[in-house]
């Protein structure tokens, strides 16, 4: 576990340096939807993510490596009760603000998804959501996936809408 410390605190004081700077690009590209879009009730979740997953009116949703909350204010609009966590500081303190500045009660949470605090493994999420090419920064693919399992609720669901980061760029250079 010292291993995966040592590298995960590495990745939150990257994560940590590019947040603001990351957020302000998103911005001024187009790439985020500005806050407004999510205070009158916008989503930006894929509508094949949100077909997989359902109605997910008053459930309890744990958007794990939530970077500035984004998904988690979709999931918000759309009624779940969400709890977006992740690992850079920075990006939690932008999620918060993206809250309070949309209207929308979503709790965030700045950890270690390794080390997540006791009241998120209590198995009381009916969805745990990751998505956005997250699983390359995993050191500890089995450890991931037994935090999730503590997470989710008898019957609940794990939600995983993933792609490599690599993905957007050929994307983009194949048009």
């Amino acid at each position: 576990m010292a291993e995966i410390g040592r590298f995960t605190a590495q990745n939150r004081r990257a994560w940590n340096e590019i947040a603001r700077v990351r957020e302000r690009a998103h911005l001024r590209t187009g790439t985020f939807q500005p806050i407004s879009f999510f205070a009158q009730g916008g989503s930006c979740l894929a509508q094949p993510v949100v077909e997989a997953v359902g109605d997910v009116r008053d459930e309890s949703l744990l958007h794990l490596m939530c970077a500035t909350g984004r998904d988690s204010l979709s999931w918000a609009n759309l009624g779940a009760r969400v709890t977006g966590v992740d690992i850079s500081d920075e990006a939690i303190a932008l999620a918060c603000d993206n809250a309070r500045q949309a209207g929308l009660d979503v709790r965030f949470v700045a950890a270690d998804l390794y080390d997540l605090p006791p009241d998120l493994q209590q198995g009381s999420f009916d969805v745990v959501y990751i998505a956005g090419g997250v699983l390359c920064w995993l050191p500890e693919i089995d450890e991931w996936a037994r935090v999730v399992a503590r997470a989710l609720a008898p019957g609940g669901r794990l939600v995983l809408a993933e792609e490599h980061p690599v993905a957007a760029c050929i994307l983009e250079h194949g048009r």
